[in-house]
């Protein structure tokens, strides 16, 4: 049995714990590929149809990105990461080096969300890049089932509200009351995912 990863710090442990680059990349990519499944089984209904176990990792990423769960502009780092995973899945000696370190890089300060980034662009150690390039897929993801869940939330509470429309003499409350009722359901539910860091 694996430990439960439920956040991005408990990903960040993992990371920062494994001894070798090896490990590093099969615990890391083996927690976004199942992170990735729990994001498509609460975002699409009946999602065991789909074998999710049988559909590759850059497709998984292709269907949540289209779903709108994750930024679709990030693909050329999860098909980096994927292709880093390859690499060390068919020969276990691979070296995760200063090719792969420079390719890494160029990607993310090509990105969008990371043109002219500081704290990659000082990155000049490829371990750390290894850890920031699975950590920031993680954080991706991580986000995305957040806003699943906040949805959930979200309709819930609306369902109830209506219940109370057919209450006479009930007042509806703000908006901002009402965000942060879904904020503390969510803390209550998943407290390591939606508490305080």
């Amino acid at each position: 049995m694996y430990p439960k990863i439920d956040c991005s710090d408990d990903f960040m442990e993992m990371l920062k714990s494994c001894p070798d680059q090896l490990s590093k990349v099969i615990k890391g990519f083996y927690s976004l590929d199942i992170l990735l499944n729990d994001v498509l089984s609460k975002k699409i209904p009946n999602s065991n149809a789909l074998e999710l176990d049988r559909v590759t990792f850059l497709l998984k990423f292709d269907i949540t990105a289209g779903l709108g769960c994750v930024v679709n502009g990030m693909r050329p780092l999860f098909s980096n990461v994927n292709s880093i995973r390859n690499k060390f899945a068919h020969n276990p000696y691979t070296i995760y080096g200063v090719d792969e370190f420079n390719k890494t890089k160029k990607i993310l300060l090509q990105s969008e969300v990371y043109r002219g980034n500081k704290i990659i662009s000082e990155i000049d150690e490829p371990n750390e890049m290894l850890n920031i390039a699975f950590f920031l897929c993680y954080a991706f993801i991580e986000n995305g089932l957040k806003n699943i869940y906040r949805e959930n939330k979200y309709w819930e509470l609306i369902n109830k509200r209506m219940e109370k429309l057919l209450i006479p003499n009930e007042k509806i409350t703000s908006k901002n009351k009402h965000d942060s009722e879904v904020e503390i359901l969510l803390k209550k539910e998943f407290p390591k995912l939606f508490g305080d860091k």
